[in-house]
Parts: structure tokens; C-alpha cells; sequence
């Protein structure tokens, strides 16, 4: 989107799709000399790598699943397949917003170890039936909607939300509690502070955010 723009990436992909096709794979041959490298130097102290392409809108997803299988999934492959060749204890996480439910089989297919950010305020991404769906297959980071209840809830709100996604995500492990995206300056603090609380009261591991 960088290199195109978003609406003229999207026209490409639709219209020109044998471009859009080579300019991914570019990318990507480019962040896997990246992530090589990086893995390289610091390899032995590195837990998990981040990756990502936002695939979905608040409503939807942002193309079709056929789109994403014949343009796009072959260059995540390739990359997560160099990382893990090259970093065997490394864990792949990948990064979307939106509604990408409809992408989550794709993730797994793929060798993506974790996903996040669970954007709870999109459509089609109940916690609580992607845990069951998915749980046995994707470890899950996030959650806790920073979109609303974070920005416009009070203290006991947060706290509530932080109990119920520990209590939907949480069993038989595979959930690292932390909000649904990064939490902007319009968050109280007073908000934060209670998301930190609830989550030793309930039993998380809140990542910092």
C-alpha cells in the first residue's frame, strides 16, 4: 500500500493481477533478506517474529479469501517457511486487524504460530467461537477492545472485559491478554490502570502495552 497506495493496490490486484503478483513477491524477497538477517544477530534470544498485512475492514474482509489463496498467501508461505527453516524454536506471529475470520484457516495452513489482534469490535470475531474453532491451532494475543471500551468505558468495564476474554480464551492455555490494538493517548489512564489490576486479579499474563 506504501508503494501503491491502497485504492490503486487494490485496482492492480484486480485488474492487473500478474503485476500485483510479481510487486508481492518483491516485498517479500525483501523482508526475508530482512528477517534473515535479523535472525542472524539476535536468533537465540528472539521468542517470536511479527508479520502481517491488515486483510480485513471493520465489516469485512478487504478482499476475497480466492484473492488473498492466488496472490498474496503464496509470498506469506514462502516467508514464514524461510523463518522457521532458518529459526526451528522461533514462533510466527501474525498481525491483522479487522474482520479476518474467513482468513484464519489460511493462518493455520500456513504455520502462523499466533494471531492478534483479535479486534473484538469487527464483525465475525466472537472471542469466544474463534477459541473453539481455532484454539487447538493458533495461540491468540489481544482482545480487550481498546477501539471503545478502553477509550469510552469506565474502569469496571475494562476490568469486566479482561475477565470475560481470560475466561473465553484463557483455558487449556494458548492466550496472551493484551489489548485489541496499541492504546492510543485517548485512553484513560485510569483505564490502563485497570486493565493491569484485573488481570492479576483474574489470573492473565498481560503483555505490556
Amino acid at each position: 500500500q506504501v508503494l501503491r497506495g491502497a485504492e490503486q493496490l487494490f485496482i492492480d490486484m484486480a485488474l492487473d493481477p500478474d503485476f500485483a503478483v510479481t510487486l508481492f513477491w518483491k516485498v517479500g524477497g525483501v523482508l526475508k533478506e530482512f528477517y534473515l538477517a535479523q535472525l542472524d544477530a539476535v536468533g537465540d534470544f528472539v521468542e517470536w517474529v511479527e508479520m502481517g498485512d491488515d486483510l480485513g475492514s471493520q465489516g469485512a474482509p478487504l478482499i476475497s479469501p480466492k484473492m488473498y489463496r492466488t496472490q498474496l498467501k503464496p509470498v506469506h508461505a514462502d516467508l514464514i517457511k524461510a523463518i522457521k527453516e532458518h529459526s526451528p524454536n522461533v514462533k510466527v506471529m501474525y498481525h491483522s486487524c479487522g474482520a479476518v475470520r474467513r482468513f484464519l484457516p489460511d493462518f493455520v495452513d500456513m504455520g502462523v504460530d499466533i494471531l492478534n489482534p483479535i479486534q473484538v469490535a469487527a464483525a465475525d470475531m466472537d472471542p469466544a467461537e474463534i477459541k473453539a474453532e481455532f484454539g487447538d491451532q493458533l495461540c491468540f494475543l489481544g482482545g480487550v477492545d481498546s477501539q471503545h471500551n478502553m477509550r469510552e468505558g469506565a474502569p469496571q468495564d475494562v476490568a469486566a472485559e479482561v475477565k470475560q476474554r481470560i475466561q473465553e480464551l484463557g483455558p487449556g492455555g494458548g492466550y496472551i491478554l493484551s489489548s485489541s490494538h496499541n492504546i492510543g493517548d485517548d485512553v484513560p489512564l485510569e483505564n490502563i490502570l485497570a486493565f493491569f489490576d484485573a488481570a492479576k486479579r483474574y489470573g492473565g499474563y498481560p503483555l505490556g502495552v
